[in-house]
């Protein structure tokens, strides 16, 4: 088996070229790997000393792993900052697998910011000079909404206000260690993302 594969690396293209490139990933990490460092003969070795063995805690915990690394590679994500919650632990608070379709357009528009019911992100795209806030004239963004716009005078907010002098506020919902602000964030989004129509 291990000369087969062996035999398709050379192939400079082949049907199972991403299933053994996943499986290499899996086993440097597995291995404690961060990148592939090691050579692909000695990995696929590893194949035969249980190394490449796997149980859904490990399988969940690669996802975790992968989830994050492809998250700390987007444009944007502050450096130096790590995510110290499971990637499912957020998921469940932030998108909860009962939840509405719409609930969730709104926790992710908040969190990112780049959707047409913020003015400024919308002037920006349309080139309009209205940028303000309809409900108090301020410049009309995600961490407007999230910590100054009155919409969201509430005790959800009071629980992320400490997170308001970060350069980017939803990297910092995903980079806080404390889960309840996450289902604070979820309560927010709910107040003061609106949309009308035509937006």
């Amino acid at each position: 088996m291990q000369g087969l594969v062996l035999q398709l690396e050379q192939a400079r293209y082949h049907r199972f070229h991403h299933e053994i490139d996943m499986t290499l990933k899996f086993l440097s990490w597995r291995t404690g790997h961060g990148t592939l460092t090691r050579s692909r003969i000695d990995q696929l070795s590893a194949v035969n000393d249980g190394t490449a063995s796997y149980c859904k805690k490990g399988i969940i915990l690669y996802e975790d792993h992968a989830w994050k690394l492809h998250l700390q590679q987007s444009p944007g994500y502050p450096s130096g900052h790590v995510i110290p919650l499971m990637i499912t632990d957020m998921s469940q608070k932030l998108l909860p697998r009962w939840s509405h379709r719409t609930t969730d357009t709104k926790v992710l528009s908040l969190l990112h910011g780049h959707d047409l019911c913020f003015n400024a992100f919308k002037a920006r795209i349309t080139g309009s000079d209205n940028n303000q806030c309809i409900v108090c004239n301020e410049a009309d963004s995600n961490t407007h909404r999230i910590f100054s716009c009155p919409l969201g005078n509430c005790s959800y907010r009071t629980c992320l206000i400490h997170l308001q002098n970060h350069e980017s506020p939803g990297w910092s919902v995903l980079s806080s260690a404390n889960i309840n602000n996450l289902t604070a964030f979820r309560s927010l989004a709910q107040l003061v993302v609106t949309y009308s129509k035509g937006t």
